[in-house]
């Protein structure tokens, strides 16, 4: 589309499905000239689509899931499934063509009321991903919208401290119910690096005790790597005298459920004297996994394929850095202080 001006007034124009659109805006101001010109596409293109071929927002998320049902990890369907369900507010039964800038922003400020500004910019995510989808398939139009996510003010995450890891492990212990596995799951988290999910699916024929290692078959991101199991933990598994079958289960013996760490994991940091704010996650566990391999000396790229992350730069912001290593370096610098001010407290030689 072309927006240009003849004399004093604004014409735009631009082709669809081989027809030409040539017209006058009747505006002397180019933003609001480039407005209406934005609705005569919209317009043009849904005319070219079929007004009843038009999906609503939350039929376009609908179209999206059933697309993506086999290709997205669980937890991330039901991301997209919760945005779609709960969190669409106005913009669920509104026609996808007819969404604007200032309605996005109308949704995501109703979010912020509940949420954190992080959970929005992921709820921002899922919405452009949808757009974005729908108009390459040529459902829509390409999204005149362009919303920038809220920059959030990085904060000190929580890790666990290595000289309370075995106490958090014995109150992990100790409050487990009876006949679960979540201190399985804890030490397949603080072991391996395990997510979550991944110790749901853990299965006992993807571990390799004459190699020591593990590897996980069912991924959020489909990779199979080889994890080394460490002897403190293999000796642990084979306390549970299975040899098949899944390494995490519930009461029943069945799958666990999202989220089965949780109480535990709260429980057992106010055991360990964390503060509120502080407490453990099972994405924390991962977080102090890779803060504990680098604080070892392991190479950041190495920390990544452990992870199995895509970006390097992903990893790099699970490690939480302490001043130990700088500490030495900085009390030098402070010394060249200390000198030149003895310097100038020495009098001068009459």
């Amino acid at each position: 589309m072309r927006v240009y001006r003849r004399g004093s007034i604004w014409w735009y124009a631009f082709t669809i499905a081989g027809r030409r659109f040539c017209r006058s805006t009747r505006c002397r101001t180019k933003g609001l000239a480039i407005e209406i010109a934005d609705a005569a596409f919209r317009k043009a293109k849904n005319d070219a689509l079929g007004a009843a071929a038009m999906p609503t927002v939350a039929q376009l998320f609908e179209r999206f899931m059933e697309a993506h049902a086999a290709i997205f990890s669980a937890p991330r369907l039901r991301a997209v499934d919760g945005v779609r369900r709960l969190w669409l507010f106005d913009l669920s039964a509104m026609l996808a063509s007819d969404v604007q800038r200032s309605h996005i922003e109308d949704a995501r400020r109703q979010y912020l009321v509940d949420h954190s500004q992080g959970s929005a910019n992921l709820w921002l995510q899922i919405v452009k991903a949808v757009f974005r989808w729908s108009a390459a398939r040529g459902e829509i139009a390409t999204p005149a919208w362009h919303i920038l996510q809220i920059k959030i003010q990085r904060r000190k995450n929580p890790i666990l401290p290595a000289d309370d890891t075995l106490r958090f492990l014995a109150a992990v212990d100790d409050l487990a119910e009876c006949k679960t596995s979540t201190p399985v799951a804890v030490r397949l988290m603080l072991g391996l690096g395990l997510r979550e999910s991944e110790t749901i699916t853990a299965r006992f024929e993807w571990l390799d005790l004459e190699a020591g290692t593990y590897t996980p078959s069912v991924t959020k991101n489909r990779q199979a790597v080889a994890l080394p199991v460490l002897p403190w933990l293999a000796d642990y598994l084979l306390t549970t005298g299975r040899t098949n079958g899944l390494i995490v289960t519930n009461a029943h013996g069945g799958a666990a459920y999202p989220g089965f760490t949780r109480y535990t994991l709260r429980r057992a940091s106010q055991a360990i004297g964390l503060k509120a704010g502080q407490y453990l996650t099972a994405h924390r566990l991962r977080g102090s996994y890779a803060t504990a391999l680098s604080r070892l000396g392991v190479p950041l790229s190495e920390i990544r394929y452990l992870l199995r992350h895509q970006d390097i730069k992903t990893s790099d912001g699970y490690i939480e850095r302490d001043q130990d290593g700088t500490r030495p370096r900085l009390t030098q610098y402070a010394e060249r202080f200390a000198k030149k001010r003895d310097t100038d407290e020495i009098p001068a030689t009459p």
